[in-house]
């Protein structure tokens, strides 16, 4: 789906309706020359319970698959993809030759440009015919300027009928695509919690190397746990200058201690 929008316009042209005398061999100047020439009458369908196939679109970035799509469909999509038009043989040249298809598909890509603008601003009806006067003069304006050949009709149908015809599925995959971009961020979150943490790396000490300071516990309850042998300190010996250090006594029976006491050269 189309992702780039134009630039909000504050203003909009106003054209000058052109005269049917002046365009003789454009044919469907009105929407009833446009029905009677296909023999299919308007249809008034509640636009609320409308199905949202995919259409031809030339998106160039993010398109939903329409749920099974019909063989008409796929073979729409193919011939607009070589040229072909396939659903907007309406629109006219001044001469009365129908665009093709790769002209159809510039207007249907121009027009939702313009109804992602009408997005970013909030103004996104929830079906064409519920579009506010201004959204409405400034779409009409839009596709006339860029398009004249949509300008060959009567109170700008043929500009209308690409909204009536495409806007529905681009609103649907629209909305469709706004609600998975605010599920992305809490699935990345839970991903990043569910990864595996890291262990720190031992550190090995040369000969020489001092170990790290302990940092100072505030509170009992911070200090480690004392082991079997970290309940008495260590012993401090005080050694005077010039005396010969003595054999420290084993503990043992006191007939051995004597016979130490004995043999001491001191």
């Amino acid at each position: 789906m189309l992702l780039t929008h134009i630039p909000a316009a504050s203003t909009y042209n106003h054209f000058v309706p052109l005269r049917r005398e002046d365009y003789p061999k454009v044919r469907f100047w009105t929407r009833q020359d446009w029905n009677s020439a296909t023999q299919v009458p308007v249809l008034e369908v509640d636009e609320e319970g409308e199905a949202f196939p995919e259409l031809d679109e030339e998106e160039e970035g993010f398109k939903e698959p329409s749920p099974s799509p019909g063989p008409a469909c796929t073979r729409g999509k193919h011939r607009a993809a070589q040229g072909i038009n396939v659903t907007m043989k309406y629109v006219e040249l001044e001469d009365g030759m129908v665009v093709d298809g790769f002209r159809a598909s510039e207007i249907r890509r121009y027009a939702r440009s313009l109804w992602v603008q009408m997005a970013l601003n909030d103004k996104l009806p929830a079906t064409w015919s519920d579009a506010d006067a201004t959204s409405l003069a400034i779409y009409n304006e839009s596709m006339a300027q860029r398009f004249i050949e949509l300008r060959f009709c009567a109170v700008d149908w043929k500009a209308n009928l690409v909204a009536t015809d495409n806007y529905p599925s681009w609103r649907h995959n629209w909305l469709k695509k706004k609600k998975q971009e605010n599920k992305r961020p809490a699935d990345s979150h839970v991903e990043e919690a569910d990864a595996p943490t890291m262990k720190k790396p031992r550190v090995q000490l040369n000969s020489g190397d001092k170990l790290p300071a302990q940092p100072p516990y505030s509170t009992p309850e911070e200090q480690p746990e004392r082991g079997l042998f970290n309940t008495v300190p260590p012993p401090t010996i005080n050694v005077i200058p010039g005396t010969p250090l003595r054999p420290q006594l084993v503990p043992g029976p006191v007939s051995s201690q004597v016979r130490l006491l004995r043999y001491s050269p001191n």
